[in-house]
């Protein structure tokens, strides 16, 4: 082509072309069109760029439709890796619209790892480790955003340490608007050259900031099960709700199937569960009508509500905490609506009380 064939472009063309196969059906050609196409990005962008991991999951979904789960699964973490890395720099150095459009082209990437563990793969601790990994990291991310931990974190460092966050902030940013602008004019080479002369003066930064403030370097670590594990009490679970969407890889005219709500449970020791909780548009009415309810002076039927609720909700998850009593619940979306001390068990007692 005019523009060689390295250039970001023809793997983008490579892309739309392997998509056109797949939807038919014939992955056998889309495959190795993929694969070039990710070797492209690669060459011309750099291992960490975007576009590296989009190509990726366009690769695992391709997998994915020939139910090839482990090495679907291997892909996507791949492209959560990278996705991670830019998601930790947009948020910490972009505008708030920017920010808010990368978070929104996560999205799909999100509920695709969900979807596979729930509903393909929920006894793969691999997978159950990607899912929940990518939920809490995400989940965290956002939060750290809205409350402009940076800014917080600058209050607290001395004048000097203050002028090496803000270079380091400066250098995201650089690295972000080179990802976002791509090559241009500049030669493959050229371009590479500068991506990693950029981004190795914001790895020497972020080092000498961890050194010299612990505040740096805990907001500086990954997210990790092991991790989070660690902080958990001994007699304690992490039950981590969310609304996702199931993608259905087999069918390109609807890839995405109604939304349900599933919840990971997550121990000091032992792997993590995950169990489907069921429709959103089944369980969404329940707990506006259970709102209601309890709003209501006049309601006698809270207690009803309350049980049916709890057997949607708590009661597969109740099946995975052995005796473990003291829960620290994350809830999603409609379910940051309703009390959950509130709700009742099968021997009509109140969460609360046990």
């Amino acid at each position: 082509t005019a523009l060689g064939d390295t250039h970001p472009d023809v793997a983008t063309s490579l892309n739309n072309l392997a998509a056109l196969y797949r939807d038919q059906g014939n992955y056998g050609e889309a495959l190795p069109l993929l694969e070039r196409a990710l070797s492209i990005y690669e060459t011309a962008l750099g291992d960490t760029h975007p576009d590296v991991a989009t190509s990726l999951n366009n690769l695992a979904e391709l997998y994915a439709s020939q139910r090839e789960w482990d090495t679907a699964i291997s892909l996507f973490q791949q492209a959560s890796e990278i996705e991670e890395q830019n998601l930790v720099f947009t948020l910490t150095s972009a505008s708030e619209v920017r920010r808010q459009l990368y978070i929104n082209t996560l999205a799909d990437s999100t509920s695709t790892n969900i979807s596979i563990n729930v509903n393909h793969t929920p006894t793969n601790p691999i997978s159950t480790q990607l899912a929940l990994t990518t939920l809490l990291r995400r989940k965290g991310r956002v939060l750290d955003a809205t409350t402009d931990t940076m800014r917080r974190l600058r209050q607290q460092l001395n004048p000097d340490n203050q002028t090496l966050l803000d270079e380091l902030i400066t250098t995201r940013t650089q690295l972000t608007n080179l990802h976002v602008s791509g090559p241009g004019e500049r030669t493959p080479e050229s371009y590479q050259t500068e991506l990693t002369t950029i981004n190795n003066r914001a790895q020497e930064l972020e080092e000498r900031l961890s050194r010299i403030s612990a505040e740096f370097q805990v907001e500086s670590e990954p997210v990790t099960l092991d991790a989070v594990q660690a902080e958990l009490p001994e007699n304690a679970a992490l039950v981590e709700f969310v609304r996702y969407w199931p993608a259905n890889f087999n069918n390109p005219q609807s890839p995405w199937g109604e939304p349900h709500y599933a919840a990971y449970i997550l121990t000091k020791t032992g792997e993590a569960k995950v169990v489907d909780l069921g429709e959103a548009q089944v369980i969404d009415p329940m707990v506006a009508a259970f709102s209601r309810s309890l709003s209501n002076g006049q309601s006698t039927n809270y207690k009803t509500l309350g049980r049916e609720l709890d057997e949607q909700l708590m009661r597969p998850v109740r099946e995975h905490l052995g005796n473990r009593t003291h829960l620290i619940l994350s809830s999603d979306s409609q379910l940051n609506l309703i009390p959950f001390e509130a709700l009742v068990d099968e021997s009509n007692q109140y969460l609360v009380q046990s």
